[in-house]
C-alpha cells in the first residue's frame, strides 16, 4: 500500500479547540462571579497525538496517519492558546494509552514505543 500523504487525509477540526474556547467563556464567568478563585487556571486535557492514532487507526496505517494527526492536534493547541489568556491556561496531556503500553497491557506497534512503526 502506498504511503498516505497530507493531501490524502485532511483533518480540519478535532473539536478540542472549539470546546475549550466555549468552556473558557464559562470559566471566566465563574471567576468573575466569585465561584472560582481568581488564581485558578483553566485546564485543557487532551490525548497525545499517539493515543487516537494507536487506538483507532489500523496498525499498518499508523505510521502514515500519525504525522498528519500530530499536525492537526498541534493546530488545535495553537488555536486554544491564541484564544485563552496564557497565564490562565494549563494544558495536560492525557497519557493513559501510553501507560497501558509501558505496562505491557497493549502491544507497542511503534519501534520506539511511540514514534515509528515496527518493521
Amino acid at each position: 500500500m502506498p504511503s498516505l500523504k497530507e493531501e490524502d487525509l485532511k483533518i480540519h477540526d478535532l473539536g478540542f479547540a472549539r470546546e475549550a474556547i466555549k468552556s473558557y467563556t464559562l470559566f471566566k464567568k465563574k471567576q468573575k462571579d466569585g465561584v472560582l478563585p481568581k488564581i485558578a487556571k483553566f485546564l485543557v486535557s487532551m490525548p497525545t497525538p499517539f493515543a487516537p492514532v494507536y487506538s483507532f487507526i489500523s496498525y499498518k496505517n499508523q505510521d502514515d496517519v500519525y504525522p498528519i494527526y500530530e499536525d492537526a492536534i498541534l493546530r488545535e493547541i495553537e488555536h486554544i492558546c491564541s484564544r485563552n489568556a496564557p497565564y490562565k491556561l494549563a494544558i495536560q496531556w492525557d497519557v493513559v494509552t501510553e501507560m497501558s503500553i509501558f505496562e505491557g497491557v497493549y502491544p507497542a506497534t511503534f519501534k520506539d514505543g511511540m514514534g515509528c512503526l515496527n518493521e
